[in-house]
This record gives structure tokens, C-alpha cells and sequence, in this order.
């Protein structure tokens, strides 16, 4: 479960925003991506990537940047799916 932070708690719960982020050997753009994400203003604790089987380190720079909790690798089958894992295993939407 992800880790809630202090700025969260001022944000009414329906009005939160999360950032989910499919990637495929995206280590070289990775870390600024999330970066900026950041700077933005958006908490760390509520991005979320999800590696479609990189062949690449775009799974080590999310867990450096994110921590392993919110990083999620699959086997390689298309953004899409991709994406539809990770909201499953994330929980992002509640039922």
C-alpha cells in the first residue's frame, strides 16, 4: 500500500490526482520525467510506473526515483495492458 504524505492530507480524498506512467526502454528521459512530475507538485507517493519488460535500466531508475512500491514490471504486451495491470495491482480505481 502506498505511503501517504503530509500534503495529502489537506486534499479532499476525490479531488487527489495520480500520475501513471507506462514505459518501455524509457531510461534515458525516465528520471527527468519524473522529476518534473515532482516539481509540479505532484507527490511521489502518488506516481506510479509500470515497465512493459525493458530491456533497458528504465525499471532500476523509477524504483531509484519512486522506491519499488510504486513500480510495477510486466511482461511485454502493449501500453494498454500495460496500463490496465497497473491500475488492478496499484488499486487506482476503486470499484
Amino acid at each position: 500500500m502506498p505511503v501517504k504524505c503530509h500534503r495529502c492530507k489537506r486534499i479532499p480524498k476525490n479531488k487527489r490526482l495520480c500520475l501513471l506512467i507506462a514505459a518501455h526502454n524509457e531510461e534515458v528521459i525516465l528520471d527527468a520525467t519524473l522529476k518534473s512530475a515532482m516539481t509540479a507538485g505532484i507527490c511521489k507517493h502518488h506516481i506510479y510506473v509500470v515497465d512493459d519488460n525493458s530491456s533497458d535500466a528504465t525499471y532500476d531508475v523509477a524504483v531509484r526515483r519512486l522506491g519499488r512500491a510504486n513500480v510495477l514490471k510486466v511482461e511485454r504486451s502493449g501500453k494498454a495492458l500495460a496500463l490496465y495491470k497497473a491500475i488492478q495491482h496499484f488499486k487506482i480505481v476503486k470499484n
